[in-house]
């Protein structure tokens, strides 16, 4: 039974170690090594994970009954009315046994009852995960190339998913 927890400070170093297994990897064929490590540190260390806490990020962990994923949102970004899903990642062992679809069936329960309009997310262009997106109502709709320093990329597309029938 899939169930949804939402983070505490406390539960920050649970994420490390989900991010330390799930990460690598997820990125293994799509990123090099160094940039992986460069990322992993951007955005895993606990100043990161503090500082996304701090700027209104909201991290939940999927138990079954133990932590086999994460995920973060922000409500009203980029504008009032959307729902920006800054990651969202799972156990590669579980992968493709319909949990995905029960995290996003959550995400969207939170924003409804939120009064959302929109999903938002970014997806690195070479990730499988855009088909998998696509069949649950995401779009293309913009696409970024964010330096992140150290000479590294992030080359992703925007995809949202309308909320309002």
């Amino acid at each position: 039974m899939l169930d949804f927890y939402s983070v505490q400070v406390e539960d920050l170093p649970t994420i490390q170690t989900l991010a330390q297994k799930i990460w690598p990897v997820t990125f293994h064929s799509i990123l090099n090594s160094d940039q992986i490590a460069y990322m992993m540190e951007m955005m895993y260390s606990k100043s990161s994970l503090l500082g996304q806490l701090g700027k209104g990020h909201q991290f939940y962990m999927a138990m079954d009954p133990d932590p086999i994923g994460y995920f973060s949102i922000q409500w009203d970004h980029p504008e009032k009315g959307f729902v920006k899903i800054h990651k969202i990642y799972l156990d590669p062992e579980i992968q493709k046994k319909g949990y995905g679809k029960k995290v996003f069936h959550y995400i969207e329960e939170l924003a409804l009852k939120n009064q959302s309009k929109a999903l938002i997310l970014n997806v690195n262009r070479h990730n499988s995960a855009i088909g998998f997106y696509t069949k649950l109502g995401f779009e293309k709709i913009s696409e970024e190339k964010i330096d992140i320093g150290n000479g590294f990329i992030m080359d992703d597309w925007v995809m949202q998913k309308s909320l309002i029938p």
